[in-house]
């Protein structure tokens, strides 16, 4: 890098020493305005690269708690019963409920499927 001429503005670059450091001297106070303002900028980025991970982590937890709440309501059993009670016909099951099928299952409990069909 050092000795490398062709990093430096070329108004630079045919300059003697002297005249560099004078560049330096009258563009002194340019040159620090624009350092701040590079830092300023560096601070804004830095501060905008939290606020997106602030604001990614907080779609990323509303999605996850949207998704819990979709399986919950998927596996709450009361919600499936309250509105199944609620679509129900009166007398419906009825011939299944007094078949010999179920009362053999209810005197020797074991594992039950049943499947209806949805309106």
């Amino acid at each position: 890098m050092y000795g490398c001429k062709t990093d430096l503005p070329r108004t630079l670059v045919s300059k003697t020493a002297k005249e560099v450091h004078a560049f330096g001297s009258a563009h002194s106070e340019k040159l620090s305005l624009v350092l701040r303002s590079i830092d300023d900028i560096s601070e804004d980025l830095h501060n905008c690269r939290i606020d997106v991970k602030s604001v990614t982590e907080s779609l990323s937890d509303a999605k996850r708690l949207a998704i819990l709440d979709w399986i919950s309501s998927s596996v709450d059993p009361s919600r499936n019963y309250n509105r199944a009670l609620k679509d129900r016909e009166k007398g419906t099951g009825k011939w299944f409920l007094e078949s010999s099928e179920y009362s053999d299952w209810v005197n020797t409990p074991g594992f039950l499927w049943l499947l209806g069909i949805r309106k």
